[in-house]
């Protein structure tokens, strides 16, 4: 059986366009995705108090674009900055109570999308497609390392 690569690639190129559309369009406790990304990661921290520099490495990003969203959650009273007892030149990043609730409201809602889409394709589908994506996702990562 014969490969269509151009139809394989159309369709390739139309999934990846409707996933970003949808991130995109997802917002959770009226705050943007990256917002509650950059919740998320603090949230997930041991300490609970992250370098900024540790969240653009885990974002992708830059210092300064992260800088940019902090900036947004600390107008929102969400995040706080708290400097590093033995060394003053480091300032970690950590949730306020405020910035608790929101990541808790943003999360629940992300939860219960997430238990309805299960509930449309079953359980195991959406375990299966969640396997496989990570397993996608990993093999986009060797690929773009090899390019680099």
């Amino acid at each position: 059986m014969e490969m269509n690569y151009d139809a394989l690639e159309v369709e390739w190129v139309t999934v990846l366009d409707q996933f970003t559309k949808l991130t995109a369009k997802h917002r959770v406790s009226a705050i943007p995705r990256p917002e509650f990304m950059l919740l998320h990661l603090i949230a997930k921290s041991k300490s609970g108090a992250v370098k900024i520099s540790d969240l653009a490495l885990e974002l992708g990003v830059t210092v300064p674009a992260v800088s940019k969203l902090l900036k947004l959650l600390e107008s929102k009273r969400a995040i706080g900055r708290v400097n590093d007892l033995t060394d003053r030149r480091i300032t970690y990043i950590a949730l306020t109570g405020v910035g608790r609730q929101l990541y808790d409201n943003a999360l629940q809602e992300m939860r219960t999308t997430g238990l309805s889409v299960m509930e449309r394709v079953g359980e195991q589908e959406f375990r299966h497609f969640l396997e496989e994506a990570q397993r996608i996702y990993a093999a986009f990562e060797e690929v773009l390392s090899e390019e680099e």
